[in-house]
């Protein structure tokens, strides 16, 4: 019987027991401050009175709050698994709350049903984002097959045509006799053009695919292309690598490279530095830090309307994802800017060989 009666109240709604709680409490103390003031009215003094009077509403407030805190405890029960909730989302689920308070039930099946939700969105999400670093490595590794092979042809072919040119020119120039100097200028004119076409489709065959790169590694090529950008430029260039450092994948390679020449190109077109420090060490991941002396931007801002100026930035921050990293910007402006690229040995493992 007892069990019966404490299952229906179990079902009465919350509000409906918290009423209830209130008019006992109600009810007990006026019938016993009634029975009190009666028996001590003709005998005692005001002062007793009015003693008995506020001892009867303190016991009336302590008895209320423990109604209340007994009521209530489910509530309690309830915010402590949403604040767990709040703090790791996945898997998460509001226990059944005992008592079986028909609003709490439909809260709580309300509450479960929004977590099952947003645990099929986040593994939806979760699927597309590794679907769309899949593609992407896929779209950058097509890219750079095409540098390459537009690269080889370059120098295999236009850089062998260039240099066949400059020697049929200096031939000419040689039978040339002195007497016509003004062939002879035109002809040098000529030679000087080869050159220079000869210098610019190097500097492209090495911006498109750095042989460096396929023959000698990672560090070797970052230290040649920073060297060769930064120096022309006025700009003082230190390059820290680790001795130890393995060859790995040429998709990892070829992806840490292009992230180091994006932060290296945006250092010439942005930064106006002086001196600029560049890190490759692989200990327990492989980082990557380019830090300049320059102008800075403030790195809390967000990226202006057409986007342009963090296109670097952003590509940088893709190509580190793809390979399951994290790229961080660090940056004040008068203060220089720190560019850390963190990939983790896993991604490296994976794509060694």
């Amino acid at each position: 019987m007892p069990e019966t009666i404490r299952s229906r109240l179990g079902r009465t709604p919350l509000l409906s027991r918290i009423l209830a709680a209130n008019a006992v409490v109600v009810l007990v103390g006026a019938v016993a401050g009634t029975i009190l003031t009666k028996a001590l009215a003709s005998e005692s003094t005001l002062g007793l009175v009015l003693g008995f009077a506020a001892l009867g509403v303190a016991l009336s407030l302590l008895i209320n709050y423990v109604v209340l805190r007994r009521t209530l405890r489910p509530l309690s029960v309830l915010t402590r698994a949403v604040e767990r909730i709040h703090d790791d989302l996945s898997g998460a689920q509001i226990p059944a709350i005992q008592g079986n308070d028909p609003d709490l039930e439909r809260l709580t099946l309300a509450l479960n049903t929004m977590l099952d939700r947003l645990a099929a969105h986040a593994a939806t999400n979760e699927a597309n984002q590794r679907s769309l670093r899949a593609l992407s490595l896929e779209v950058l590794s097509a890219q750079e097959e095409e540098r390459k092979r537009i690269a080889r042809e370059l120098h295999d072919e236009t850089s062998q045509s260039l240099a066949s040119l400059l020697i049929s020119l200096e031939r000419i120039d040689a039978v040339i006799p002195d007497d016509l100097p003004h062939l002879k200028e035109r002809l040098r004119a000529a030679r000087a053009l080869t050159t220079r076409a000869i210098d610019d489709l190097r500097s492209l065959v090495a911006d498109l695919r750095p042989l460096v790169l396929d023959d000698l590694g990672l560090a070797p090529a970052i230290r040649w292309y920073a060297s060769d950008r930064l120096e022309p430029e006025g700009i003082d260039v230190s390059v820290e690598t680790a001795a130890d450092l393995p060859r790995l994948s040429p998709a990892v390679e070829t992806a840490v490279f292009r992230i180091a020449q994006e932060a290296i190109s945006n250092v010439l077109n942005h930064a106006d530095a002086g001196q600029v420090h560049i890190r490759l060490s692989c200990a327990r991941d492989l980082e990557l830090t380019v830090e300049d002396d320059g102008v800075g931007f403030d790195a809390g801002q967000p990226a202006p309307a057409d986007g342009r100026q963090h296109m670097g930035l952003f590509g940088i921050g893709e190509r580190a994802a793809a390979l399951g990293g994290e790229a961080r910007v660090e940056s004040t402006p008068g203060q220089g800017t720190v560019v850390r690229v963190t990939i983790p040995l896993q991604a490296l493992e994976a794509g060694r060989g």
